[in-house]
């Protein structure tokens, strides 16, 4: 009987043991990273590819970059970091509503419409006065289009400007006279886009090695599961 006694307080210890243990919350490793708001359409298989890890938490933060961390972007950076990995394809594009006529489109009338010496259509065989709208400076679209199109001419004093790439996109859908620089990511049949031969990658950029897991998830992003969420929003890997 003594030796019974003996013993239930040991099993009261024990079973206060297990129960603290049972109450201590599991931690669950969050993998936090940048995207900028130029690839905003690559989520759905950021988010098909997170669910295939059950065990850890991604949380994707809309940004412009900067940082060693792990970050997606349009293109690729002035100084590109230690590694860089293709996702998909975009194209940077000229929209305008679909009751602009024009389809002929040059440099140098793209350049005189940006600079705002062409201000009203009708220098281009329409009529209306032009309502120009284009992504921030930070943006990567704008950095792309100055490289390839613009070549450091100066922007219209009275372009419009926005952070969200949707509103370029409503802007230009609503106004006739609208006329708006977008990733062909965002565009849908409210619009009507024109080809400026601006292709560019989407890419994973990092310059510290990432672990199994934020491998595996890349690697997602560039597989079956990841392309299949992309095609037809993007041009995917061939």
């Amino acid at each position: 009987m003594k030796k019974l006694l003996l013993f239930i307080p040991l099993i009261l210890i024990l079973l206060a043991g297990c129960q603290q243990a049972a109450d201590e919350p599991v931690e669950i490793p969050v993998y936090e990273f940048n995207y900028s708001p130029a690839v905003r359409p690559i989520l759905p298989a950021i988010y098909a590819c997170a669910a295939e890890f059950p065990d850890v938490i991604f949380a994707p933060q809309e940004n412009y970059l900067g940082g060693s961390g792990l970050s997606i972007q349009l293109g690729e950076p002035e100084i590109l970091p230690t590694f860089s990995l293709p996702l998909a394809y975009d194209e940077i594009v000229l929209i305008t509503n679909p009751a602009n006529p024009l389809t002929d489109w040059t440099d140098f009338s793209i350049i005189n419409i940006m600079n705002g010496r062409i201000d009203n259509w009708d220098y281009l065989g329409w009529e209306g006065e032009v309502e120009l709208w284009l992504p921030s400076d930070d943006d990567e679209v704008r950095y792309f289009f100055n490289m390839h199109i613009l070549d450091d001419n100066p922007v219209s004093l009275s372009a419009f400007y926005s952070n969200d790439h949707r509103d370029i996109l409503d802007a230009v859908a609503e106004n006739p006279y609208a006329v708006g620089v977008l990733p062909a990511s965002f565009t849908d049949s409210s619009v009507s886009t024109h080809s400026v031969n601006i292709r560019v990658p989407v890419l994973a950029l990092y310059d510290t090695e990432l672990d199994q897991v934020q491998n595996d998830f890349l690697l997602c992003l560039q597989g079956e599961i990841g392309q299949n969420e992309l095609e037809g929003i993007y041009e995917v890997l061939p």
